[in-house]
């Protein structure tokens, strides 16, 4: 009974989502797998590019607005997408200028998470920082006591220590 109960939501929202394409011609350009492959092989030469990825009624995806995105992706799914075939990249594109429409139309109506919601999304962050944190090991880059020159410094060793460790394969990353 939940799995079909699931499996209805997923197929509404699925429906809703194609509505809002179509209601809002949403558009994949031509060259936007090409962009995308450009961006993730590039992000610091793209990360200023204004070219569309898709366009859509009253705005449109960017190469800058999908590198945004890719940076919360794991490292292992980014590292996908540099190989994907087009038609991947394509699908990707249009799931992602989905998420924006839904998110503009969120906005456009006052939806916002509740303060229990909210409070709960803080806490969740909170605990994800400070469990890279002490993976890092960088308690001693929040000493108050010390400058922020002195902190930096400290933050900095931490952060190439962590990344010795990574490739060398004595600690996992962390994203």
């Amino acid at each position: 009974d939940a799995y079909l109960r699931q499996s209805e939501v997923g197929a509404l929202d699925s429906l809703y989502m194609d509505s809002l394409a179509i209601q809002k011609n949403l558009k994949i350009e031509a060259d936007a797998p090409k962009l995308m492959k450009e961006a993730i092989g590039d992000p610091d030469k793209m990360s200023q590019s204004d070219k569309a990825l898709s366009t859509y009624t009253g705005g449109k995806l960017t190469v800058k607005d999908f590198l945004r995105w890719a940076r919360v992706l794991p490292p292992q799914v980014t590292g996908q997408l540099k190989t994907a075939p087009d038609s991947m990249l394509t699908r990707f594109a249009r799931i992602l200028s989905t998420n924006v429409l839904l998110i503009n139309q969120a906005d456009s109506a006052g939806i916002k998470p509740s303060p229990e919601q909210w409070a709960e999304m803080v806490a969740q962050y909170t605990q994800q920082v400070d469990s890279v944190k002490a993976h890092m090991d960088l308690a001693a880059a929040a000493d108050t006591s010390a400058s922020q020159a002195e902190r930096l410094k400290v933050a900095d060793a931490k952060g190439d220590a962590y990344m010795d460790q990574i490739l060398t394969g004595t600690k996992r990353f962390i994203p």
